[in-house]
C-alpha cells in the first residue's frame, strides 16, 4: 500500500491506542459521532483468529493435548480461553501466536484502510508497539488512564 504525503491528506486516519480503561471506546464514540469510521482491533483479532484458526490448531495442537486442553470448541471454532493458557504460560509460545496472529491482524487492518478510503477513520487498537498499519494515519494517540 502506497502512503505518499499526498495520500494520507486524502485520508484522514487517527490511531487510538492504550492500556484497558484509557478511554480509548469513549474517544472512538465521539469522533464516529463527528464522521469519522471506526476499526476496533479487538473486532479484528477475532476475525483474524478465525482466519488463521488451521495454523492456530496446526502450531499448538501437540502442546495442547499434553496439557489435556482442547483448543477447538463444540461449535468448531478457537477456545480462545483455553488457547490463552498455553500461549501467556511460555514467552516463546506467545511469540509463536503473534507471529501467526498479526500478519493477519496487520492486513485486516490495511484492508479496513483501503475499503474506507477517502473517508475519515480511526483504528481503536488495545495496544501500542508501533504496529505497521499506524504508518497509515495522520496522527496517533497513546491514550493513558488517569486514576
Amino acid at each position: 500500500m502506497s502512503d505518499s504525503g499526498a495520500d494520507k491528506k486524502n485520508r484522514p486516519a487517527i490511531g487510538l491506542a492504550g492500556p484497558m480503561c484509557a478511554g480509548k471506546n469513549r474517544a472512538a464514540e465521539i469522533l464516529e459521532k463527528h464522521g469519522f469510521t471506526v476499526a476496533d482491533a479487538d473486532i479484528i483479532a477475532h476475525e483474524a483468529l478465525d482466519n488463521v484458526q488451521e495454523k492456530i490448531i496446526a502450531a499448538f495442537s501437540d502442546k495442547a493435548g499434553h496439557q489435556g486442553i482442547r483448543l477447538v470448541n463444540e461449535n468448531g471454532k478457537i477456545d480462545r480461553r483455553e488457547l490463552g493458557k498455553i500461549v501467556f504460560s511460555d514467552p516463546g509460545l506467545l511469540a509463536l501466536h503473534e507471529s501467526i496472529i498479526y500478519p493477519e491482524i496487520n492486513n485486516l487492518l490495511y484492508k479496513f484502510i483501503q475499503d474506507n478510503s477517502g473517508k475519515k477513520i480511526v483504528i481503536n487498537a488495545p495496544f501500542y508497539i508501533n504496529p505497521p498499519y499506524l504508518k497509515s494515519a495522520n496522527s496517533s494517540f497513546l491514550l493513558t488512564p488517569t486514576l
